[in-house]
């Protein structure tokens, strides 16, 4: 806090927030790409996640994949 306080007050731009067309050109699409990733593929990715942990606990549940874990042998 106290370097906020004294770019506001001894470098003068005028207030907290300093609108330089520049930075701002660059900023934008970077908020653009964020808002659409979380608006419209992690929804999507979600969905495909949730999935495939259905699938798992039914593999694991039912016990379809017995078979293979009989093939394996634990020498301890």
């Amino acid at each position: 806090m106290p370097r906020s306080w004294w770019a506001y007050h001894e470098i003068g731009h005028g207030g907290w927030w300093f609108r330089d067309p520049v930075k701002n050109a660059s900023f934008m699409p970077w908020v653009l790409t964020t808002s659409h990733i979380q608006s419209v593929i992690l929804p999507i990715y979600e969905y495909c996640y949730s999935s495939m942990l259905y699938l798992r606990n039914l593999f694991i549940r039912s016990r379809l994949l017995a078979f293979f874990r009989s093939l394996v042998t634990y020498d301890t």
